[in-house]
């Protein structure tokens, strides 16, 4: 059993959402800009981690992202590509 010990695959599991971060932190836009600055996507994670219970899932932590990301970015009229971005991150490490 790979998670004895691991508190039910707490490190084990860590690499998706690292992963999943690391794919917030290089997402683009259409254009090629960077979808969120390195200060934007620390504050997001912040503001998303303050929101979730003890029993959240991989699937609650996204969606609490994309809240905090819509929240912070409401007034840019990019506000959907880079919500998009957050969504894609994620996807491609299969949490959507």
């Amino acid at each position: 059993d790979t998670n004895r010990g691991d508190w039910g695959g707490v490190h084990v599991n860590s690499g998706i959402h690292n992963h999943a971060a690391y794919r917030v932190l290089t997402a683009t836009l259409a254009d090629g800009s960077p979808a969120l600055t390195p200060e934007e996507v620390a504050g997001c994670y912040y503001q998303a981690l303050l929101r979730l219970t003890a029993n959240a899932t991989f699937l609650d932590a996204r969606n609490k992202l994309v809240e905090a990301v819509a929240a912070l970015k409401m007034a840019d009229p990019a506000v959907q590509q880079r919500v998009d971005a957050v969504t894609d991150a994620y996807a491609q490490v299969g949490i959507n």
